[in-house]
C-alpha cells in the first residue's frame, strides 16, 4: 500500500509541474503566434484555470497520501507536506 501512496504523491506533483512547463513553453507562444491578442488572452486564461484546478486536485491527493503514509495527521507537519499545504492555501 505504501508503494501506491508514494506513486500517487510522485505522479501528481510531477504531472502538474510538467503541465505548467508545457503550457508556458508550447501552448502560450503557439496561441499568440496563431491567434490575435484578443483571442489568445481568453484561450490562455481557460488553460491557466484548468491547470490551477489540476494543481488543487494534485495537492489534495498528495496530502491524503502523506496522511496515509504517516498513519496520522501528524504527517502533515513534514516539510514537503507543509510546502504543498502552503501552495494549496
Amino acid at each position: 500500500m505504501s508503494h501506491i501512496l508514494r506513486f500517487l504523491q510522485s505522479v501528481r506533483i510531477r504531472h502538474v509541474g510538467g503541465s505548467i512547463v508545457y503550457f508556458v513553453v508550447v501552448v502560450t507562444p503557439g496561441a499568440f503566434a496563431v491567434l490575435t491578442r484578443d483571442q489568445a488572452g481568453p484561450a490562455g486564461g481557460i488553460h491557466a484555470w484548468r491547470l490551477h484546478r489540476l494543481g488543487l486536485i494534485a495537492a489534495l491527493v498528495y496530502l491524503v497520501a502523506a496522511i496515509g503514509l504517516g498513519s496520522s495527521v501528524l504527517a502533515l507537519v513534514r516539510p514537503a507536506a507543509l510546502g504543498v499545504a502552503l501552495m494549496l492555501c
